[in-house]
């Protein structure tokens, strides 16, 4: 029988006192004995002495060990990049499953935040090289993701709340799939999360917000003019033409140069009933010509 008091840490020396080290030591051992580890034991008063078990048991050779965990550990400093932030977590998690560059392997559920990246580097059976070169890349594509993070900071403003409600209600109502699991954007880095899980370039990042912006400018300008009310109307093409060229003309918008139209034919009423009686008079001679009956010949 193993002994209970048997110390670890004397096999592993300062291995067993680094948590990254005792993490992989527990997948090392849940992978080759999976019916004798369970994964309520991790990190519990109880994981030492499994272990233990394990490894004197099946007579693991503890040098072996050792050498394998110095031949696919890569340095602390490597991992130095990483912080805690959920976005930066949730991001290089998504890649990396997306790649399917890491082999999938299931975490106990304690493993959280960084070290659930430390411990799927560390677990993965490919050489330093490879795992180098792998965080290399992560790294480069992490710091290329959050250069254009600018394109945010219209959400940061005094008005920011206000703003990321309307964003929340707009991107509900036109790109729900943005909004996995019900999140509720309540600061601007949780929408950086939605873009990021979503995968989205930089132009449809911007494509969505400057759409968002667009809608929020309208809003505000009808709470700001609620006496305006939107008119849609279907109006001749050369009419619209013509609309154009009198606007630009004299520096304004359509609906401003239709505003003035109107009101100027409301002081000074009499052209338009002038331009209405020429334009159904001949309107009256087309159609009495069109309708003329073409009697056969003899």
């Amino acid at each position: 029988m193993p002994n209970e008091d048997h110390d670890l840490s004397y096999d592993f020396e300062d291995y067993y006192r680094l948590p990254r080290f005792r993490t992989w030591l527990w997948l090392y051992c849940k992978a080759k004995y999976p019916r004798e580890i369970f994964e309520d034991y991790f990190e519990t008063p109880i994981m030492e002495s499994a272990l233990v078990n394990i490894l004197v048991i099946h007579k693991e050779n503890i040098k072996e060990i050792k050498i394998k965990w110095e031949l696919t550990a890569l340095p602390d400093s490597r991992f130095k990049w990483i912080s805690e932030e959920k976005r930066q977590i949730d991001w290089i998690l998504q890649t990396l499953a997306s790649s399917k560059t890491i082999p999938r392997t299931p975490l106990p559920n304690k493993i959280t935040g960084k070290t659930q990246i430390t411990a799927l580097f560390d677990f993965w059976s490919a050489t330093l090289k490879i795992k180098s070169g792998t965080l290399n890349n992560l790294e480069k594509a992490w710091k290329l993701n959050i250069r254009n993070d600018s394109i945010f900071y219209w959400f940061e403003d005094e008005a920011k709340y206000e703003k990321l409600a309307f964003t929340e209600a707009w991107i509900q109502k036109n790109m729900p799939k943005l909004l996995e699991n019900e999140v509720i954007i309540r600061n601007p880095t949780v929408l950086k999360i939605c873009f990021d899980s979503a995968r989205l370039s930089l132009n449809e990042k911007i494509f969505i917000i400057e759409r968002i912006k667009k809608s929020w400018s309208t809003k505000k300008h009808r709470e700001k003019h609620p006496e305006k009310k939107q008119f849609n109307i279907l109006l001749d093409a050369t009419v619209i033409h013509n609309l154009d060229i009198l606007a630009m003309k004299n520096g304004v918008k359509r609906n401003k140069m239709l505003e003035v139209l109107i009101r100027r034919e409301m002081e000074n009423p009499g052209h338009l009933r002038n331009s209405f009686t020429e334009q159904s008079q001949q309107n009256l001679e087309g159609a009495g010509d069109s309708n003329q009956l073409q009697l056969p010949l003899p």
